[in-house]
């Protein structure tokens, strides 16, 4: 591998496992940083979007690009391409204007709602429903197709910075900066559930496939393992030394692997509790973590470059 760095760009490292081999408000350090350019919008869209200058607080819909997965070649090729943009002033690849509209990617109707920053968007696993979450210490659920607003979720004390449905889509798991974890009927849009253990904000969430356990990543450096259906605490998975920025289940769900400050991706036995293993010395912290369809890759994401 050639690494390469390209200021803040994005990172996009993608880690082939063997599997079998593996063994099967708030102070800043509290809540996600975001700078003077940062924008207060979230954009749900296939491929990440730069920084823009901060304007409303509102979660932008975008109509995604057909074809975006592609394979490992192109997609160095296309990380390469982005820093050349950067270097020559535009966020296009293909060198277009800031304000250019690429025939490919569209943004449709902002959802305007929230008081403060957009932290994370959610779709529901039919489609139907979007959730946001924001540093107004809510959690709003949206009707996907007419761009309504269904719902408030109000109940935690700080910024709300993650949130995963279930995969039946019956409940809805919300990490804060209020170092909980609450679960909500996504129906009635009712707290079922309050989950605390962490220490420090909780920055990421995620279901098990089979929706029975949920797991979070928190700046108190762990990770957590819940009990989906009673909220109990199962395990606690130590070893990183950073924020824990990104955490994700396999589709099988025997594995987790998570992404922090310290610059590694780990990987970890659900039922052991234990580290299979560890993807050290990325060239800067990992925000996000996810694993492909089949289990047998890890992308991760940093402000950083990589060509593969």
């Amino acid at each position: 591998m050639k690494w390469e760095r390209c200021g803040s760009g994005i990172l996009l490292v993608l880690l082939t496992l063997i599997l079998a081999a593996c063994g099967g408000g708030s102070s800043p350090a509290s809540t996600p940083t975001m700078t003077a350019s940062a924008a207060t919008t979230a954009t749900i869209a296939a491929t990440a979007v730069a920084p823009t200058a901060a304007s409303a607080s509102v979660a932008s819909v975008a109509t995604a690009p057909t074809n975006t997965v592609a394979p490992t070649r192109p997609v160095a090729a296309q990380t390469r391409a982005a820093g050349s943009a950067a270097a020559r002033g535009t966020d296009r690849p293909n060198g277009s204007a800031v304000g250019a509209s690429p025939a490919a990617s569209t943004l449709g109707q902002a959802l305007a709602g929230h008081t403060a920053p957009v932290f994370s968007v959610a779709y529901s696993p039919d489609g139907t429903m979007l959730a946001t979450t924001s540093g107004d210490k809510t959690i709003k659920l949206w009707d996907a197709a007419t761009r309504n607003e269904l719902k408030t979720l109000a109940g935690h004390t700080d910024a709300v910075i993650a949130v995963a449905f279930s995969p039946d889509g019956k409940t809805l798991a919300s990490g804060s900066a209020d170092k909980t974890i609450k679960l909500w009927n996504v129906a009635s849009g009712k707290e079922v559930a309050t989950l605390k253990g962490h220490t420090e904000s909780v920055f990421s969430v995620a279901f098990s496939p089979d929706g029975k356990t949920l797991v979070s990543g928190s700046v108190d450096t762990t990770i957590r393992l819940w009990d989906a259906a009673t909220g109990n605490a199962v395990k606690t998975l130590t070893g990183h030394t950073g924020k824990v920025r990104s955490v994700a289940f396999s589709p099988d769900g025997k594995t987790v692997a998570s992404g922090s400050d310290d610059r590694s991706v780990k990987l970890w036995d659900v039922v052991a509790g234990k580290e299979v293993h560890m993807f050290g010395n990325q060239p800067r912290a990992i925000l996000s973590v996810a694993f492909d369809p089949v289990g047998k890759t890890v992308a991760a994401g940093s402000f950083a470059a990589i060509t593969l």
